[in-house]
């Protein structure tokens, strides 16, 4: 090696040269194993840095592996999440293809239907080889647009069907169909469908006239009598169209339930004279908006029917002033005749007089005792003569207080509706014939008193009638006969019923005439008196 400043310096020799340059390739040859040894340490940490860089590759890659493998299994787990909850729900759901496959249906779908097993929808529904000419389902395909729509599967149910556009994950174009079971829902509707016709069929035929009114005073339903009454609203107000009114009128209490919550019941006349009861009601529609259910009810013919009944009754009450005028007359007349009794009579024993207005007193309750019966029975003209009969003699037995006398009643009544005109007589005739039983027939206290109340037609098979009066049963034309007898001592012979001096007899006798009867008396084995009588027909 030649330094710079050779020239200069004195010439060096050739072994010198030889040996500093063979000193200086031993140091290159260190040099050179030294960098040797350096690229070999570099190879190798080329070599260690690749390994580095490939096993981070491995690792990032096994990361990426694990975390795909976790994204699957967590999108597998979703997918049956999803199936499951699919299979689960009430309704069936359905992946349509557009060549009618179906790549999916969940479990309800399939239960009903069957797995379609590659088959076409058209082929294993209703085994048909083209598709359905009513199916609206692939209408959606067309529109790119949701649809709705009502199917009748082959089960024979109705499916409320709702169709959506749907992209599969390889980015295929398919129909998403729900079908909602909405058999039950129809035959419900349907029933209630026809209940409500039911009741609109009754509200048609119903006499009365109803109405719903809404607040703003239209009316909203009216029914057949309603409109044949004021004719169709043709979406007038009431006002407007039923009195010509253009304001609503002042006479109206219809709206006072939307005050006060409460029914409402008034009467109204209106203009064309019909007198109409109005029943009115709060009623809430299906849309929970207030209305008023209104039921009017022309009651113009029941009011004249009332009028009339009320004149009726008063002329029936005039006529019951007037019979019971005529009772008080007869009272008055029967007074009359018991004076007269003792007017002759210069002394009257206290004992005669006291049994003389006894007399007259058991008469007088004779006749209150038909108004008594005629007040209590279900009949405004007519009473029931048997039973007046029992209470009559009952209240002549307590009245006459017999003590320890051993008399008795033997009744045989038939019943018979008998008129006012013809009862009071008869009581009055009865009262008297078992008056004089009571005082005169049995002097020893000890006897039976009977009576009798037959009809003529039937009257003939009574044992107690004798085989000569049958015979003559019915030859008059008599509806009835009043029987009364005693076991006593029987009436003397020399008193007769036309010559007879007693008050009672002639009694007895005048009013048999006043009822257009027939009279007999018998004196076998006592008393008997047969009075034959015709019940008036209203």
């Amino acid at each position: 090696m030649i330094s710079k400043g050779a020239k200069d310096q004195e010439p060096i020799s050739y072994q010198a040269l030889l040996d500093e340059n063979y000193a200086l390739l031993d140091e290159n040859s260190a040099l050179q194993d030294e960098i040797q040894s350096l690229r070999t340490r570099l190879a190798e940490a080329e070599e260690l840095k690749s390994d580095i860089t490939e096993r981070k590759k491995s690792e990032e890659a096994l990361k990426e592996n694990e975390a795909r493998r976790k994204v699957d299994e967590a999108v597998k787990a979703e997918r049956e999440q999803l199936n499951r909850l699919l299979d689960i729900l009430p309704a069936y759901v359905i992946l349509l293809s557009p060549d009618y496959h179906v790549p999916f249906a969940n479990r309800f779908f399939e239960e009903r239907f069957g797995k379609s097993e590659g088959r076409r929808c058209y082929e294993y529904l209703f085994q048909r080889t083209e598709p359905c000419e009513n199916c609206e389902t692939y209408k959606v395909l067309k529109t790119d647009e949701s649809n709705r729509w009502e199917w009748t599967g082959p089960d024979g149910r109705n499916y409320d069907i709702y169709d959506y556009p749907f992209k599969d994950s390889d980015g295929s174009t398919l129909i998403m169909e729900v079908g909602i079971d909405i058999t039950e829902i129809k035959q419900a509707h349907a029933a209630v469908q026809a209940e409500r016709q039911r009741l609109f069929d009754v509200l048609e035929t119903l006499p009365a006239m109803i109405c719903l009114l809404a607040p703003d005073y239209h009316v909203a339903f009216a029914n057949r009598s309603f409109r044949e009454k004021f004719g169709e609203s043709g979406g007038r107000r009431c006002h407007e169209y039923r009195y010509e009114l253009a304001e609503p009128c002042e006479f109206c209490e219809s709206y006072k339930v939307l005050e006060t919550g409460q029914p409402h019941d008034w009467e109204i006349t209106i203009p064309d004279g019909s007198v109409i009861d109005v029943y009115d009601f709060p009623f809430t529609d299906v849309d929970g908006s207030p209305m008023i259910l209104k039921m009017d009810i022309d009651i113009t013919e029941r009011k004249k029917a009332e009028e009339a009944l009320a004149k009726i009754e008063e002329a029936r009450i005039k006529e019951i002033h007037h019979r019971i005028k005529n009772n008080l007359q007869v009272i008055s007349s029967l007074l009359d005749l018991q004076t007269e009794k003792f007017s002759h009579l210069e002394v009257c024993k206290v004992s005669e007089v006291i049994e003389a207005f006894m007399e007259s007193q058991n008469r007088v309750i004779s006749m209150a005792l038909i108004h008594e019966e005629l007040y209590k029975g279900d009949k405004i003209d007519t009473l029931d003569f048997g039973s007046y009969l029992r209470k009559l003699t009952a209240d002549l037995f307590d009245s006459y207080n017999l003590g320890n006398k051993d008399i008795s009643f033997k009744l045989n009544l038939e019943q018979v509706d008998l008129d006012m005109d013809t009862a009071i007589p008869l009581g009055i005739i009865v009262n008297e014939l078992v008056s004089n039983s009571f005082k005169h027939a049995f002097p020893a206290g000890k006897g039976e008193i009977q009576i009798n109340l037959l009809r003529t037609e039937n009257s003939a098979s009574k044992s107690d009638i004798s085989i000569s009066d049958k015979d003559c049963m019915g030859k008059s034309g008599f509806d009835y006969i009043l029987e009364l007898s005693d076991n006593g001592k029987g009436i003397p012979e020399e008193i007769g019923l036309e010559s007879s001096s007693s008050l009672g007899l002639q009694l007895v006798n005048i009013l048999v005439e006043q009822i257009d009867g027939e009279i007999e008396l018998k004196r076998d084995k006592g008393t008997e008196f047969k009075i034959s009588f015709i019940v008036q027909k209203s």
